[in-house]
């Protein structure tokens, strides 16, 4: 994670500048390892699971490396990012649903109160883990405790199972399960599985039940306790709808009566609670869109990183031409991608390094869409590389891919300048200039006596919901349905003069949305 060097220049009237001076130099390693025995022998592992007891005991060991990965941090000021917890939820899950598959030794997962391991049924595999365990327990301090620790085997006999059980100690069980406070389950995930956050929401709110809250310190209680719970959770399965309805349900009550089990009647619909403060909402988190935004993020590490769980994932959830595949795969979070991967796939574009790993027709790397998009035409070869039109660090496109290109649009004179890393992938940026080309459009209308004398009123906002413009008008005798959409008509009218190419109709009438979306306006 890169460091902004203008937090390395902040001035500070009780630091001088001979103090700022010694705070940039690179530690000595008698610095170093008088930090690092100052902390507490008993102290909570790190990121890498090793607690200060491990750094003492090897530190004859392991200072040289030390001492070079933090003078390498401090040149070069940046921080390597540590593991993510979704990346571990994620590899053991998809390890789960494998673990029903048949192979010659069976399969076998340990879950230890100090490690996760997975492996398959081979008598010597395990008799070296235990070998291992009891060097990691010697180095450590730790121990493994065999009565909190789990053996989960399958894809084998049951003899082989109680060998294994009999060989390690340890209580053999089934899934589902939790790992990392996620519960961990072959197959696609259903209500049952999820359901016990609604029970802890309901538990925390409780405690606040019958208080004297303010409104405004009910939606912060809400946004900042209740919907953290099942964030790790959202982050890499696709919730159910009837699961999202329940907690939103819950919340919904909380809300408006202040106990989750008291529902009240209310007449704001809970999509408005849940827009931005700026577009009149109150701000509250909505599950649904939670849900999706998490996902995305997460099939963006998948696509963008070289780590070898998300490598891992990739190839378990794509075919050889780079596609999702739509069968044969046992997954529990493979629903969510498909949910969202279309999304994250045409917003994504690529700057070209080593063009390996882009491809020539399906990847976004020349404009804002791809090849194959653009000319309509998903039967292209996508196994073809945009490597394959370079030769020797210089743009070669002749024959066929040169006839496409030039189909598409594609200026062969002015193709991206090539460069000597690896290809990158990043969020296009354009996304947000094409949403400054956008009106949202607020119109009603209505009749008094239906039919009867009717009038029209639009309120115009911009991409940032701010005030543009309103206008009311008079139609004369007609009825509500009619009203309504002369209202979409005197908005769409007022965008075609602003040359506006995005316009969003916002609308209480079914009916006037139904005829503009069915093209049977009459």
């Amino acid at each position: 994670m890169p460091i902004d060097a203008d937090l390395f220049n902040y001035d500070h009237n009780s630091i001088s500048s001979d103090d700022s001076q010694r705070m940039d130099e690179i530690p000595t390693m008698e610095e170093i390892k008088e930090a690092v025995f100052d902390l507490g022998a008993d102290s909570t592992p790190g990121p890498d699971g090793f607690s200060s007891c491990f750094y003492r005991h090897c530190w004859e060991v392991i200072q040289q490396d030390l001492f070079n990965a933090i003078t390498y941090c401090w040149q070069d000021k940046i921080i390597p990012q540590g593991r993510n917890i979704h990346e571990n939820i994620s590899v053991a899950s998809e390890m789960v649903n494998d673990l029903k598959t048949k192979r010659k030794d069976g399969n076998v997962g340990l879950k230890l109160d100090i490690t996760q391991a997975f492996d398959t049924g081979n008598m010597k595999s395990l008799h070296n883990l235990l070998s291992l365990l009891g060097k990691y327990q010697s180095a450590s301090g730790q121990t493994v405790c065999r009565e909190k620790s789990k053996v989960y085997y399958g894809g084998g006999s049951l003899s082989r199972c109680r060998t294994i059980t009999n060989l390690l100690g340890m209580e053999v069980t089934t899934f589902s399960d939790k790992y990392l406070g996620v519960q961990i389950m072959p197959g696609v995930v259903k209500y049952r599985h999820i359901s016990n956050v609604i029970d802890k929401i309901k538990k925390q709110l409780s405690v606040w039940k019958g208080k004297l809250l303010y409104f405004q310190d009910i939606i912060v209680l809400i946004n900042s306790v209740i919907t953290s719970y099942a964030i790790h959770n959202m982050a890499v399965y696709k919730w159910t709808k009837k699961f999202i309805q329940q907690v939103e349900r819950v919340i919904r009550n909380f809300l408006w009566s202040g106990d989750a089990e008291i529902a009240r009647k209310f007449v704001v619909g809970f999509p408005k609670v849940c827009c931005p403060l700026k577009e009149g909402g109150l701000g509250i988190t909505s599950m649904a869109v939670t849900n999706k935004a998490l996902l995305m993020k997460f099939w963006w590490c998948i696509r963008a990183s070289n780590k070898k769980w998300a490598r891992f994932l990739w190839a378990k959830y794509t075919t050889r031409q780079g596609k999702i595949k739509q069968y044969g795969v046992k997954s529990s979070i493979l629903p969510g991608i498909k949910l969202v991967h279309t999304i994250v796939d045409i917003n994504t574009k690529v700057l070209l390094g080593d063009r390996r790993s882009t491809s020539l027709y399906f990847d976004v790397w020349y404009g804002n869409e791809s090849i194959a998009d653009i000319l309509g035409d998903i039967e292209l070869d996508s196994s073809v590389m945009v490597s394959v039109v370079i030769v020797n660090n210089a743009w070669q496109v002749h024959g066929i891919h040169a006839q496409n290109l030039i189909r598409d649009g594609v200026d062969l004179n002015n193709l991206p300048d090539l460069q000597g890393r690896a290809d990158s992938r990043i969020w296009m940026p354009e996304l947000l200039e094409d949403s400054l080309d956008e009106l949202l459009l607020c119109f009603d209308g209505a009749a008094k006596g239906n039919p009867g004398m009717a009038g029209a009123g639009v309120v115009v906002r911009d991409h940032d919901c701010n005030f543009v413009c309103a206008m009311s008008i008079g139609l004369g005798r007609t009825n509500n349905f009619l009203a309504d959409l002369y209202g979409v008509i005197v908005g769409l009218e007022w965008a075609r003069k602003w040359v506006v190419r995005k316009v969003l109709a916002r609308s209480d009438s079914v009916g006037a949305i139904m005829a503009f979306s069915n093209s049977n306006v009459p």
